[in-house]
């Protein structure tokens, strides 16, 4: 049997990984009969999506001397002796390595001789999103998670870009000098442009590691990990300001999408622009020079990202105070009819004091919040 090659797909953030990942896992089997194998390592991490099986790399700062990655490497080993192809995935490397206190070509250099230790060969493979775009799903992500309360422009000011490591030419560039080019497999995210025989990123993170999709993978679904819009993206901003000792962040994220569906549906979500077209080719300009240099070294082409939606001009829009409250007010409707589903539910399956008492802690809640923005 030739020697068997760990794929380590590194993200960017924002890519599609979520989907990707899960349709990794729920392929585990077929993918198995075909050659390759995502592996469960059977490690779980508070806040961390099991299906992200390359976390171990990243959970802590010398990940070389934590019980995990020798957990890890020798099911890694086990695995190369059944399958020529290993896959596994952490769009958070991506972000991970280059903090000042992480040094990102040292983790390479000794991981890549570490499998070579093992006679496993090392690819990594990282998507690439256009940066103004990666930049501001970033930022919404950021204010998903409540790990942000800025307005985008004093978060882009700071350090946003840096955050997200935006220089693609320099991660890549560090990433290379100690893996070697030849094992950096570069992809564009385009959904419009993904390879494959489906066009999707899952078909065309198969092609990446030399695989088809064949009629017996079963289909992945949509991104769950979808980020808001328009006004609710800055009601959860003002949301992510107060705190809420009494709701679970699963609970408040699922307000606020039902709150967006309802808006949606009657037809008053705003588009809202955070980010100029004007202020979106300024700032491409800055990566122009760099990102030329990536199309052409690991690309084979001359333009990285097609840019002509950035032609024209438009308007800075803002939100006013009742279409913030708007979205405050669909999310308690949303919630009155949740509420009515779950008493529904416990009516079937006889009542209970603690789900009765759930719900009129949810209800209190977004009722006295809702109160509160009038």
């Amino acid at each position: 049997m030739a020697q068997s090659t760990l794929y380590i797909h590194i993200g960017t953030p924002k890519t599609g990984t979520t989907a990707l990942q899960g349709f990794l896992a729920k392929n585990r089997k077929t993918l198995q009969e075909h050659g390759a194998v995502f592996p469960d390592f059977g490690l779980v991490y508070k806040g961390v999506a099991k299906n992200r099986n390359a976390h171990f790399l990243v959970a802590t700062k010398d990940p070389f001397r934590a019980k995990e990655m020798g957990v890890c490497m020798k099911i890694l080993k086990q695995q190369a002796a059944l399958y020529p192809k290993i896959l596994i995935s952490d769009e958070s490397i991506w972000t991970f390595y280059g903090h000042p206190d992480v040094e990102t070509a040292p983790f390479w250099k000794k991981l890549k001789e570490m499998l070579d230790g093992m006679d496993l060969d090392l690819k990594v493979i990282v998507y690439l999103r256009r940066q103004d775009q990666y930049a501001f799903s970033y930022y919404a992500q950021k204010i998903k998670e409540a790990e942000e309360i800025r307005c985008f422009r004093d978060y882009m000011l700071v350090d946003g870009p840096a955050r997200a490591r935006l220089d693609y030419e320099k991660e890549l560039g560090l990433i290379a000098s100690a893996i070697g080019k030849e094992n950096l497999i570069v992809r564009k995210y385009d959904r419009d442009g993904f390879g494959g025989s489906r066009g999707t990123i899952q078909s065309d993170f198969l092609e990446a590691v030399g695989l088809e999709y064949t009629p017996d993978l079963l289909e992945g679904n949509p991104d769950k990990n979808v980020t808001f819009h328009g006004q609710v993206l800055e009601a959860k901003r003002f949301y992510n300001m107060m705190e809420h000792p009494d709701l679970t962040r699963h609970e408040i994220v699922a307000a606020f999408h039902g709150a967006e569906n309802r808006l949606k549906k009657n037809g008053r979500l705003l588009e809202g622009v955070y980010f100029t077209r004007q202020e979106r080719r300024e700032f491409m300009s800055r990566y122009a020079k760099g990102n030329r240099a990536v199309a052409e070294e690991y690309l084979g082409t001359v333009i990285l990202f097609d840019l002509m939606d950035l032609v024209g001009e438009d308007e800075q829009s803002s939100f006013t105070t009742e279409q913030i409250t708007e979205v405050f007010s669909c999310m308690v409707d949303h919630l009155m009819v949740e509420e009515k589903e779950l008493r529904y539910e416990a009516w079937k399956r006889h009542p209970v004091k603690r789900v009765r008492a759930r719900m009129e802690l949810i209800r209190d809640h977004f009722r006295r919040d809702h109160r509160g923005k009038h």
